[in-house]
């Protein structure tokens, strides 16, 4: 990343393939200035894991990052600035680059723009995902005092922690593709 201030938290959600070691391998074969932490918990689901996390960060800001996926370089910088410089938002989004499991680029999934007023924000995300990626989202710790992932949903849990986000807090978009979604 070009923003180098990070804390990486690593909930391990009862995997049984060796991610601890693969994760701290990683970390120092690549001699990574990131502080990271690595915390092992039975089998909850990913909303618990991401709760779990969320408790354990210090930062100003947090951003999600599934298994899976990665960030573009400039990413965590570019939502940063995006927070930083709007202090009326919350939480920012930005767009989607899907690939394969090879990282060959398959497709792009857009938002459908900016809604700047909470409620017309809300009506939309109600009507239809307008965020692309919810794992792409940065928003301040704050949110995360007021809103939890739920639980309880098996399925969706991210679009419902979405929803309840933006009954209480501002959304702003940051265009470009900065998730990128295997």
């Amino acid at each position: 990343q070009t923003f180098h201030n990070i804390e990486l938290i690593v909930v391990d959600d009862g995997s049984t393939d060796q991610s601890k070691e693969k994760v701290m391998h990683c970390f120092s074969e690549n001699q990574s200035t990131i502080r990271t932490y690595y915390y092992y918990q039975e089998n909850q689901g990913p909303s618990a894991a991401r709760n779990f996390g969320v408790k354990q960060a210090k930062g100003k800001y947090i951003a999600l990052l599934d298994a899976d996926d990665l960030y573009h370089p400039e990413k965590i910088e570019k939502q940063v600035r995006d927070l930083e410089c709007n202090p009326h938002i919350d939480i920012t989004y930005n767009d989607i680059q899907v690939v394969d499991v090879n990282l060959h680029k398959l497709n792009i999934l857009r938002s459908e723009g900016n809604f700047p007023n909470r409620e017309t924000f809300l009506a939309n995300l109600l009507f239809r995902q307008i965020i692309p990626a919810p794992a792409g989202i940065m928003l301040r710790r704050e949110c995360f005092q007021k809103v939890t992932y739920n639980t309880n949903l098996v399925y969706a849990e991210d679009y419902d922690f979405l929803i309840r986000l933006a009954e209480l807090f501002n959304f702003g978009y940051e265009p470009g593709t900065f998730y990128i979604c295997r």
